[in-house]
């Protein structure tokens, strides 16, 4: 019998969550009294949907299974059917595998949070089928999840092996009974109204005397491993909590990084590990409290990379045959700078306690800009250009001013802004408050959310002062204006700025979960190099020349469709 078999032939009655549920709950009752064990609920459904003896039949072939059939049948199910209901629990096979590996030999783990629920019953069932002696506890908040692991435990004959709690990770009291805690919160969930999260907690990230912060379920479970787990911790998070320049997020970096006790970021792309998300995220590692060596260093790792990641027929990666995540972070031996490094806390520090990998590990752009660098006055961008960002100006119904608002989209091929698409009405008060965001000739555009890193030059027939209708920039983008006496033209910042190495290198800097982002710090202190004179002249003949390129490749263009145009069906339509 195939699961699958079975949610297929109740689908057009059942969703496949409450089939799989009912299948399970049913199977695990075993010689119980089903009616007393069951969620009435989901036996109420089947047997409305009149597909209860089918369940019924397959849960008795699935309870006569071996415990490594039971199992492979039932992964298969979720990993070939996954419901939306039941995808927030199931995180990838493969990628289940690489954290069995990195806690193996562990006597005793503890598992929070939903994306738990198959790295710990993987775990288990591997154990036992080796006849080893672990101890695990797997805690949710969620009483369905709790309440379908307990079925599981019983179905597998796990109970020696799995205690199921419900709860948040901080309800558990004996901190000191797991020898590692894996913990894989829900990421975004807002916490602010949570009374339960523990007055020391909330201390380290200065929540106390009544004062309010922007917490959730990643941060305070970051917050909670530092200052409550006393064994290893392995805690999986978005990229904002790596990069958030406000808040509660660089109070934790910086007591992770002052701890001593951060041993490991490991970097996974979108869509690696998780079945219910594409964002990219991150498993911080944290050593044991008891540990004498106090870390000056981390070691970061790029879990997408070539070497370790493969793309799988459905185009999504995979983890590469025979590849380790628990080999990544002992191999000493491994030499290329782009997979992973150790790197120093001075490091951290002069990067703001940014702890993306890819701050880190996207070296090959820095180091050819440090090259340039080495052979030229340097200067920072803050100190020849004004940066100004653009304050949020709302509709007016009616207004007598119109503010076209620029996009990344808005940027030509020749780098030149077109004129923006985005018009907003605002009455004579906005449009004065708006004057110092106007759009002037010579004035960049710099792309700081989304696409971030695009660069546009703005035109001289930009609409200028008094104007009733004026160019500025969305809330994505942000004004260079170079600054009179910078010593750099504002074409040699452009031409420098767009070139594709230093594209390469402003992405890296990016941080953010389902939006990327630039931080103004990081901004400010982009290297640049100040070309002398005759080079600028040089860069002004290349653009000049450039441009005349371009102007016979519009021709050509033209040419071509004047020459469709005389054939039919064209000339006819």
């Amino acid at each position: 019998m195939e699961i699958l078999d079975v949610l297929e032939r109740t689908r057009s009655s059942l969703s496949a969550a409450d089939a799989f549920l009912t299948l399970i709950e049913i199977a695990s009752a075993g010689s119980e009294n089903i009616s007393g064990s069951m969620n009435n609920d989901q036996m109420a459904r089947a047997k409305g949907a009149g597909v209860l003896p089918i369940i019924d039949r397959a849960a008795k072939v699935l309870r006569a299974m071996p415990r490594a059939i039971q199992f492979k049948e039932m992964t298969a199910a979720l990993d070939q059917s996954i419901d939306p209901a039941l995808d927030g629990i199931w995180m990838r096979e493969s990628a289940a595998r690489q954290i069995v590996h990195m806690i193996r030999g562990s006597s005793s783990v503890r598992f929070s949070f939903s994306a738990t629920f198959r790295p710990c019953l993987s775990y288990a069932v591997e154990t036992a089928e080796r006849g080893g002696n672990t101890r695990l506890v797997y805690l949710t908040p969620n009483a369905e999840e709790a309440r379908l692991m307990s079925s599981l435990v019983r179905l597998l004959d796990l109970s020696e092996y799995i205690k199921v709690e419900e709860g948040w990770a901080w309800h558990h009291q004996d901190q000191k009974s797991a020898e590692i805690e894996v913990m894989f919160p829900p990421f975004g969930l807002d916490l602010r109204e949570d009374l339960t999260i523990p007055a020391p907690v909330l201390a380290s990230i200065g929540i106390m005397d009544g004062k309010i912060g922007r917490l959730t379920a990643e941060n305070v479970t970051l917050a909670y491993a530092l200052e409550c787990v006393q064994g290893r911790a392995i805690v999986a998070t978005t990229d904002g909590e790596m990069f958030r320049m406000v808040g509660i997020e660089p109070i934790i970096r910086r007591n992770l990084i002052d701890s001593g006790r951060l041993r490991a970021v490991m970097g996974i792309p979108g869509g690696l590990a998780f079945s219910n998300t594409s964002i990219r995220t991150n498993l911080v590692l944290l050593s044991d409290r008891s540990a004498d060596e106090i870390r000056d260093v981390v070691w970061f790792a790029d879990l997408g990379h070539d070497a370790v990641a493969v793309r799988g027929r459905r185009g999504r990666l995979e983890v590469r045959e025979g590849v380790r995540w628990s080999d990544i972070l002992t191999q000493s031996s491994i030499t290329d700078a782009g997979l992973a490094r150790d790197v120093p806390r001075a490091e951290i520090v002069a990067n703001n306690f940014v702890l993306l990998t890819d701050r880190y590990l996207n070296t090959g752009p820095r180091d050819r800009i440090d090259q340039l660098l080495a052979k030229s006055e340097v200067v920072h961008l803050e100190d020849v250009a004004e940066l100004i960002r653009p304050m949020s100006l709302s509709r007016d119904d009616v207004g007598d001013y119109t503010l076209r608002e620029s996009a990344p989209s808005d940027i030509s091929e020749r780098g030149f802004l077109n004129e923006p698409s985005r018009t907003v009405q605002v009455d004579r008060a906005k449009y004065v408050k708006g004057y110092n965001q106007q759009l002037r000739s010579g004035d960049l555009v710099l792309a700081v959310k989304g696409s971030v890193g695009v660069i546009g030059l703005v035109p001289e027939h930009v609409p200028g002062d008094g104007k009733s209708e004026i160019w500025t920039v969305g809330q994505s983008m942000m004004i260079l204006r170079p600054k009179k006496r910078s010593g750099i033209s504002p074409l040699a910042l452009y031409e420098y700025l767009s070139n594709d190495t230093v594209q390469a290198f402003v992405r890296s800097l990016a941080g953010g979960a389902a939006i990327q982002s630039l931080s103004i710090k990081d901004i400010k202190n982009i290297p640049i190099p100040v070309p002398n004179p005759e080079t600028v002249d040089r860069i002004e003949a290349a653009f000049v020349e450039r441009m005349a390129i371009f102007d016979k490749i519009d021709g050509l263009k033209k040419q071509l469709e004047e020459v469709r145009s005389t054939e039919w069906p064209h000339r006819l339509l």
